[in-house]
């Protein structure tokens, strides 16, 4: 899975395929929280890695 926050946009891809998005997200920038909906979850890495900033 693949989760692209750019400002008031998120981008998630699931294996290569893109299955959401959405624009005017708010808030735009804060914590960023992993969940699961009624059932256990488990994550072998997570890595956060900066977008390149916009000219």
């Amino acid at each position: 899975m693949e989760c692209i926050a750019d400002r008031d946009h998120i981008s998630i891809s699931l294996n290569g395929t893109l299955v959401n998005q959405a624009s005017r997200v708010r808030p735009s920038k804060g914590r960023i929280q992993i969940q699961s909906k009624g059932g256990e979850m488990y994550v072998r890495k997570v890595d956060l890695v900066p977008l390149k900033l916009h000219d």
